[in-house]
């Protein structure tokens, strides 16, 4: 009888290790019974078990596996994972908790090559909640104050900008129109640019005429 067991501790972030049959890469011997227990101490730790090499003896006239490689949680409730024999590809497993036990078991009459499994723990503790959390209140009060930076920024311009147009009252005698009259504005810098790169423009597209007193027909016209 070839036996081992061995407690692994997980329970730090980012521990990782490997788990082979006995005598890997050459065959595994008979009577084997291997055991790698998984402590993490954490009920909301993850483990992922990738499995590179599967080659375990499975005789064809029975579905039940004499030779075997088991991996079950134990806690915090118990869940058999995975049991199986043959010759697979390689594959992954995850699973949450916080104690493991893999397991290889070979019989009295064949052996393979044995398998090859790799294995590393995820935790999230309570500092890096807060880390998260605390992350998370900086982004937003960063936003707001650039929010609020940018709605006093377009109040001040508001405030300082010249009027860039004036209008002036005429009676034809058939009635009142206004006329619309540019302002010099070539001085004012809050209207070509404000603190936050934006272009602020003024745009005048239409307004009524009286020709007969000689004034020039409407246009569009943007000042940039």
């Amino acid at each position: 009888m070839f036996s081992n067991n061995q407690s692994i501790n997980a329970s730090k972030n980012g521990s990782c290790g490997a788990f082979t049959s006995p005598g890997y890469p050459g065959n595994y011997p008979n009577n084997a019974h291997y055991t790698w227990t998984l402590k993490t101490g954490d009920s909301n730790a993850t483990v992922v078990l990738n499995i590179t090499d599967f080659n375990v003896v499975r005789y064809r006239f029975t579905r039940k596996c004499e030779d075997y490689l088991q991996i079950e949680r134990r806690e915090p409730y118990y869940m058999q994972i995975i049991k199986r024999c043959g010759k697979l590809t390689p594959f992954n497993l995850q699973g949450t908790g916080n104690i493991f036990v893999v397991t290889f078991v070979s019989d009295s009459i064949h052996n393979a090559r044995g398998f090859y499994l790799s294995w590393k723990a995820y935790l999230i503790s309570a500092i890096v909640v807060i880390e998260v959390i605390l992350t998370a209140i900086g982004i937003y009060f960063v936003k707001q104050r650039r929010m609020n930076f940018r709605n006093n920024g377009h109040e001040e311009v508001n405030k300082n900008t010249t009027n860039p147009y004036s209008s002036l009252s005429r009676n034809s005698g058939n009635g009142n129109y206004e006329v619309m009259q540019l302002n010099d504005v070539s001085s004012d810098h809050n209207l070509q640019q404000t603190e936050h790169n934006e272009c602020t423009y003024i745009e005048i597209i239409e307004h009524e005429y009286d020709y007969t007193y000689g004034d020039i027909a409407p246009a569009s016209l943007n000042i940039l």
